[in-house]
């Protein structure tokens, strides 16, 4: 997944549940602008994968070999 760092950044405005926004008060170390890109990123990086894997010339054999590189890199990205 592409780094967010050195990239041409915009605004962008969301909806919450007020339940939702006064937990994340309690937590102003946090970057909920950076949680929330994140989460964006990983959502459509998922659907990525997720279509390669549907893709009717890919092999059962490929497929296992896609998901098993993929577990290993978000595996390493939780270190």
């Amino acid at each position: 997944m592409p780094n967010q760092e050195n990239k041409k950044m915009v605004h962008f405005n969301i909806t919450l549940p007020e339940e939702l926004l006064s937990e994340m008060k309690e937590h102003p170390e946090v970057n909920w602008s950076r949680v929330a890109a994140k989460a964006f990123e990983r959502h459509l990086w998922a659907e990525k994968m997720l279509r390669e894997l549907e893709e009717p010339s890919i092999t059962d054999e490929e497929a296992a070999r896609r998901v098993i590189k993929t577990r290993k890199k978000l595996l390493a990205e939780k270190v």
